[in-house]
């Protein structure tokens, strides 16, 4: 019992360990001569970005970004964390910072109510503007289509997060299952919380993104089901555009 305890507990830190790093190895153009990313002489322009983990992460995860926009740029550029998708999109609208990072269901409603548009797009491993989100279970969980999640509980991102969206609004829709009809739906603010609360048992199924666990899949965990892929439209940026505009 003891050697299972400590198996289990090292399994767990390495799967929080894997999930938290939002750290990629990134090769940048070359800056001729030294520049101080500090320079207090330089106009600062804030980024705004979801606090989705601890401090030390997000600063390593995205302090790199802001140095090296600094040193290519006459700007300073500082970041401003925020604790959901709203608080970030109203530092936008109120001009409390000159862009942010926001997921794709935010993101639609924000441009259909306020214009905002993308100036910045992530890739996937294939440098595609593309991403998926997954309903996942344990490996040894006997959930093998939607329908099987009647009866069970459903660990979900944030309410405001594609994710959620996709499985509540149409996945469930689609194979004939209510909400109504599993134990219990429960949102979390994190995707690696979603992922951690299935790891120990307290939910049957969880909902996140592709590329959370793209090495969990071989390790413990199963896909039940994938979202069709999210394309991003390349959009053409006018040079006027305003600050006020702009969204990572």
């Amino acid at each position: 019992m003891s050697i299972g305890l400590i198996v289990f507990t090292g399994l767990t830190v390495l799967f929080y360990l894997s999930v938290m790093d939002i750290e990629r190895e990134i090769h940048l153009p070359h800056s001729s001569g030294a520049v101080n990313t500090n320079d207090s002489t330089k106009p600062v322009v804030k980024i705004g970005v979801i606090s989705r983990y601890p401090p030390t992460i997000m600063y390593r995860g995205y302090q790199p970004i802001m140095d090296y926009l600094t040193s290519q740029t006459p700007y300073r550029f500082e970041l401003l964390l925020s604790q959901d998708y709203n608080e970030s999109l109203h530092n936008l609208i109120s001009q409390k910072v000159s862009a942010v990072f926001l997921g794709s269901y935010l993101y639609v409603k924000a441009h259909e109510r306020y214009g905002v548009i993308p100036v910045l797009k992530p890739l996937n491993e294939n440098l595609q503007p593309l991403s998926r989100s997954i309903l996942f279970v344990r490996k040894s969980s006997p959930v093998a289509s939607l329908k099987d999640l009647t009866g069970r509980r459903l660990a979900l991102p944030s309410a405001e997060s594609f994710s959620s969206h996709w499985l509540l609004e149409y996945e469930l829709v689609r194979h004939g299952v209510r909400p109504n009809d599993l134990a219990e739906i429960h949102h979390f603010s994190h995707h690696h919380t979603v992922i951690a609360q299935v790891l120990n048992g307290s939910y049957d199924a969880g909902v996140t993104r592709e590329h959370l666990m793209k090495d969990l899949l071989n390790d413990g965990f199963r896909a039940v089901s994938y979202s069709a892929a999210i394309p991003v439209r390349r959009l053409q940026c006018p040079q006027n555009m305003t600050q006020r505009s702009l969204m990572l």
